[in-house]
């Protein structure tokens, strides 16, 4: 349509004119660019409104929203794996319908592929923070080298900024590849980084339903949390620590809070932590057992403070799922305990009492909006788990694909505000309110990031009619218009 216009000409002068006047100063005129490496889209932003004050709109790509959806693309993934693939339908597709692999290996020899970053602390840092902050200034995200091609970038109109989002399926292998290549790396940090792996990927290991997969999540969500500390305590590289909400600190020590060494993962079996009745708990004997194995040699903690994570390896351990245990001068001082449920009616019960943790936590799918207390438990909100989840974990694996069936009703019922839906979701600011009408899907990740002159860009309905990508790819449109907006692309 150019060369036509142009008459087949190729002065440069007359080419650029057309452009001018067809479209860059026509209202309603869209430029469309497309790219694989989510860097572009903050190098276009900075050259389209430095000189013109004109819009990049860098949309969300579309995510799936419920398993019906996920149903026009294959049968065979269950929720864990959609949650795994970052609820990403050109991800699904590729998998399932392409590859014909197994997820693990159908991602690994995608991830493989690329060089990545240079393996140091400093990486480890810039997966990290983009990771639970979603933020990050270009040159964060530059650290990651090819790796970025990995992140979902776009604008998000109440940060104002550009966000990322990992998909589970990469952040697991750009912790394995860190973990296994960088020299300068403490063992307890790596030890923590492969537990990390571990519960994620309990997202496609886990038999399906068995709660396991949300169990997974929990103990990746806290785990990161505990790696940020580390980072925060370890000032020979800088990060930049993800915010939370009052409800959400309250998971978690003042220790970690503040910045704390982690000390490792501590695993005890079965015959360290069960009386003889075969199903009763020795909490007891757990601590003994937790500081024999701190007292060796080769962990030189006696005189520092750290966090240590605690989970048994027994499947079904009485009460408790896992444990922080803050330690000082090789003494206990500090224990907050967990428990993950899927059951939305399976609260705590008079038998569930136990003195033996400072804090305990009963970590639903679907508790509402306020903070409660029940049998010694504290049973938190919504928001507050979605807070210390940070940016990528909450909107990947949002606790509505892995609850059990009869819970997803419950889930849209206790978060309908004003004729809406809402959920908070956090980043590196408070909670942020998205609205949703009732005929929506029960969750909606805020993908239509929009400037405030624009109306939300919504993801198709229908994913059959997606034309599949071979990864993560961004689309960027700039506009000159006031008051338009972008249909679903």
């Amino acid at each position: 349509l150019i060369t036509d216009s142009i008459q087949g000409g190729t002065d440069e002068t007359k080419l650029a004119t057309f452009l001018k006047d067809k479209f860059i100063d026509k209202a309603n005129r869209y430029l469309i660019f497309t790219s694989h490496t989510t860097t572009t889209g903050g190098k276009l932003s900075t050259f389209i409104t430095s000189p013109s004050d004109r819009d990049v709109i860098r949309p969300r790509l579309p995510v799936i929203t419920s398993t019906e959806e996920a149903q026009k693309l294959t049968s065979e993934a269950h929720k864990g794996a959609l949650c795994f693939l970052g609820l990403a339908p050109a991800l699904v597709h590729t998998v399932y319908n392409t590859k014909r692999r197994n997820v693990r290996r159908a991602v690994e020899g995608r991830f493989s592929a690329l060089s990545g970053p240079p393996r140091d602390k400093k990486s480890l840092s810039a997966v990290i923070s983009t990771a639970i902050t979603g933020t990050g200034m270009m040159t964060m995200v530059r650290e990651l080298g090819d790796w970025a091609q990995c992140l979902d970038g776009f604008i998000s109109k109440d940060e104002g900024e550009s966000v990322y989002v990992w998909s589970p399926c990469y952040l697991v292998e750009a912790y394995e590849a860190l973990e296994r290549s960088t020299r300068d790396l403490d063992q307890d940090v790596a030890e923590g980084m492969l537990f990390f792996v571990d519960c994620l990927r309990q997202l496609i290991e886990a038999e399906q339903d068995s709660g396991k997969e949300w169990e997974g999540v929990c103990a990746a969500a806290f785990m990161q949390r505990l790696l940020e500390s580390h980072l925060l305590w370890d000032r020979s590289i800088a990060i930049r620590q993800g915010q939370l909400t009052p409800d959400a600190k309250e998971l978690l020590p003042e220790a970690v809070l503040q910045g704390c060494r982690f000390g490792g993962v501590f695993r005890p079996t079965k015959e360290d932590i069960i009386k003889e009745d075969g199903f009763s708990a020795d909490y007891e004997r757990l601590r003994e057992k937790f500081l024999l194995w701190l007292a060796n040699p080769t962990r030189a903690l006696k005189n520092d403070r750290a966090a240590f994570f605690v989970k048994p390896v027994r499947a079904s351990f009485p009460k408790y799922d896992f444990f922080i245990f803050i330690v000082e001068d090789g003494t206990v001082v500090k224990i907050y305990g967990y428990q993950c449920k899927t059951n939305p009616k399976n609260t705590p019960t008079k038998d569930a009492e136990t003195d033996f943790a400072d804090k305990s936590f009963w970590l639903f799918g679907t508790t509402g909006d306020d903070r409660k207390e029940s049998q010694q438990w504290i049973i938190p909100s919504q928001d507050a788990f979605v807070s210390l989840a940070g940016f990528s974990l909450s909107r990947t694996c949002p606790p509505f694909m892995l609850i059990e069936e009869d819970g997803g009703e419950l889930w849209r019922s206790s978060r309908r505000v004003n004729g809406g839906m809402r959920i908070g979701i956090v980043s590196s600011s408070p909670p942020l309110d998205f609205h949703f009408k009732n005929k929506t899907p029960p969750w909606q990740p805020p993908g239509p990031i929009m400037t405030a002159r624009s109306l939300p860009l919504q993801a198709p309905s229908d994913f059959s009619a997606c034309r599949p990508t071979q990864m993560h790819s961004s689309s960027y449109a700039s506009s000159s218009a006031s008051n338009t907006y972008t249909s679903a692309l």
